[in-house]
């Protein structure tokens, strides 16, 4: 499993949004205690994961936003195979003023998944999603999206809330639910329920 490259990235990227001191800028380190995968004509709701996320500003309404999260899975099918899904994301979007702030943001995905002896595979993407935040440093969220990777497409909802500590520290959680299908039927199916700590870099 490759959770410390994981948070090797992570790390990287806490310097590059400390010079930023901009509206929506932030770096959220997480664990994912509970998770579940549908792939390959098998599945598992035992698994664990790490990941980290950050946004930074491009301007007054405009942000860049990147992710990469892995998750590892046991007792996947008849054979009981351990197998792990590795999410990459990288995208641009805007943030709209006001009480309600909506957004958009286009994403470059990419999804591997590797189950033993079963199936070993990366394919790339991309999603388009729309959502809306709660003004202040503690909030609550929520976007719905559509995914088209390789020869699956779906949608995808996520929704959680921030709760602010100080200006600087805080922690969050959301649940994530992808849902994938290829047009014969064949599903991929991941859903993440994340906790973390987020470090903020500029004020709303």
């Amino acid at each position: 499993m490759r959770i410390p490259s994981v948070l090797a990235c992570a790390l990287m990227l806490v310097p590059a949004c400390a010079g930023a001191q901009r509206p929506d800028s932030f770096v959220d380190l997480y664990t994912v205690p509970l998770t579940a995968l549908e792939a390959a004509n098998v599945s598992s709701d035992t698994g664990f994961g790490v990941g980290a996320r950050t946004r930074f500003a491009l301007g007054p309404e405009l942000f860049a936003q990147g992710e990469v999260q892995v998750n590892a899975y046991q007792g996947l099918g008849a054979a009981d195979a351990d197998g792990e899904a590795t999410t990459l994301r990288a995208g641009v979007g805007f943030l709209t003023s006001g009480d309600a702030r909506v957004y958009g943001l286009l994403e470059f995905v990419q999804l591997g998944i590797d189950i033993d002896g079963i199936a070993d595979g990366s394919e790339s993407g991309y999603g388009l999603h729309l959502g809306m935040r709660g003004e202040g440093d503690s909030h609550l969220y929520g976007q719905v999206g559509f995914l088209d990777i390789g020869d699956v497409d779906g949608l995808e909802l996520l929704f959680g809330g921030v709760f602010a500590f100080n200006p600087l520290f805080g922690m969050f959680v959301d649940y994530r639910d992808t849902r994938l299908e290829t047009g014969l039927g064949n599903e991929t199916n991941v859903s993440d329920l994340r906790i973390g700590l987020r470090m903020s870099f500029g004020a709303d």
